[in-house]
């Protein structure tokens, strides 16, 4: 009898080590695959013991791990060719688009009176597909980025200095006067890419509704913050700044200019979220503003 109980007892102490191995697996694959599910990685699941079915069930996991990793990365990859052949298609649209809005101006110089309307029109839709063509690039770059930012040293000065030279030109021709108030040698760390484009919808947006003067400010608001401003006056009617930013919002104007669908200030809100700032509008009679804040402190897309 002794005997019996005794083995029956080692019998139970060994089921119970091998119980606790088990459940020591089990719980390092928990861990292992909380912290997998978490990263990219091409790491897997471990086990410790030999036995076969923990072996096997790590083993199950790991394929399942490679399995969806390369239709993750299969589906990357097709998103890329859809997001370059989207911005191919457009160049390509563009190009034409570009050649057509100038043969319709020369037309138009020398048409008659009783034509000049009929020329307005087309000149309208043009730039109204040229409008849409531009925000379809804006939208395909922010899915580009949003997967991984190119991140680098930015001087936001000159950056910010460069665009009010390209739209100069364009500027003037609407007679709106240009105050820059612009801190030199101002830098962040993040992507040229998208800041470029957010500073090229603000000008844009000057270009639609701004009128006699605009303002646009860069400084250090403080020790990890840069403020990029941007005034208008304007005599378009003043909206609220959350119908502004309304992605297709159309304003009774919509007949007669280019739509003011909230597109161009949506995407520059996007933009900035996506390299971590803020976004204000302020709005009141004959004036519009628009205050951008980026933290100066390195991050990771």
């Amino acid at each position: 009898m002794l005997f019996v109980a005794f083995g029956l007892a080692a019998l139970a102490l060994i089921l119970g080590v091998l119980l606790g191995l088990v459940l020591l697996d089990l719980r390092r694959m928990t861990r292992d695959l909380t912290y997998l599910n978490g990263r990219t990685t091409n790491a897997g699941v471990t086990t410790y013991t030999a036995l076969r079915p923990v072996r096997a069930l790590a083993a199950a996991i790991n394929a399942s791990l490679i399995k969806r990793r390369q239709l993750q990365a299969a589906q990357f990859d097709q998103q890329q060719k859809v997001h370059r052949m989207l911005t191919n298609l457009t160049h390509d649209i563009k190009t034409p688009l570009t050649v057509a809005t100038g043969y319709v101006q020369l037309l138009a110089r020398d048409a008659a009176p009783a034509q000049q309307d009929a020329f307005r029109r087309v000149q309208h839709n043009l730039g109204s597909v040229d409008y849409y063509l531009t925000y379809l690039l804006d939208f395909n770059l922010i899915q580009e980025k949003s997967a991984s930012l190119d991140l680098s040293d930015v001087d936001l000065s000159a950056l910010v200095e460069t665009a009010l030279f390209n739209d100069y030109d364009k500027l003037t021709e609407q007679k709106i006067n240009v105050v820059p108030h612009i801190e030199t040698g101002l830098h962040l760390h993040s992507d040229q890419a998208l800041l470029r484009r957010i500073v090229q919808n603000a000008l844009s947006n000057w270009l639609k509704y701004a009128a006699r003067t605009a303002t646009v400010s860069l400084d250090q608001l403080d020790a990890g913050h840069i403020q990029l401003r941007f005034d208008n006056e304007t005599d378009a009617p003043v909206q609220d700044g959350e119908t502004l930013t309304t992605r297709f919002y159309t304003s009774d104007q919509a007949r007669t200019q280019l739509p003011s669908n909230g597109l161009g200030l949506n995407i520059i809100h996007t933009l900035a979220t996506t390299l971590g700032g803020t976004m204000a509008i302020k709005t009141e009679p004959g004036h519009f503003s628009l205050t951008l804040i980026f933290k100066t402190d390195k991050f990771t897309a």
